[in-house]
């Protein structure tokens, strides 16, 4: 069963920070620094690293989304849509954090939420989606920055 929460905050000044979180039955949702076999019958993924340490290297994803084109991590825009409506309006500006390729910042922009500014430590991601959206959605903002240092 895959079962979404979101979470808002806002502040005086009408930012929005969003935080989605899903649970997966899936076998490699552990923090073992180990090997781990995926069962790909949970949740298939084709470029899994051989352990979750992997995820920590900047590496592993400049590599990864140089030959990815889209992958949606947790759930789409579509999916949460409805709750998001209850918790913010157009008119605030939404940061999404670690972006990646998934489409989730096109989708919730073609939706009208056109103040968005999508961060990602991979210069290849970004690089990638401002390519990709620059002509069809001109008022987004793609930033490298790593999320835990933002400043």
């Amino acid at each position: 069963d895959n079962i979404a929460h979101v979470y808002s905050g806002d502040n005086e000044a009408g930012n929005v920070a969003l935080c989605v979180e899903e649970k997966y039955k899936y076998a490699s949702a552990t923090n073992s620094d180990t090997e781990t076999e995926h069962d790909e019958t949970l949740r298939p993924r084709s470029n899994l690293p051989r352990n979750n340490k992997e995820y920590n290297s900047k590496e592993y994803w400049e590599d990864r989304f140089r030959h990815e084109k889209e992958f949606e991590w947790l759930v789409s825009y579509r999916d949460i849509a409805t709750q998001l409506k209850k918790l913010i309006n157009r008119s605030q500006r939404i940061l999404l954090v670690g972006c990646g390729n998934s489409s989730f910042s096109a989708d919730i922009y073609d939706d009208g939420f056109i103040n968005i500014t999508s961060i990602d430590y991979s210069e290849n991601v970004i690089d990638s989606m401002r390519k990709r959206h620059e002509k069809s959605r001109p008022e987004m903002k793609w930033i490298v920055m790593d999320m835990t240092i933002l400043s």
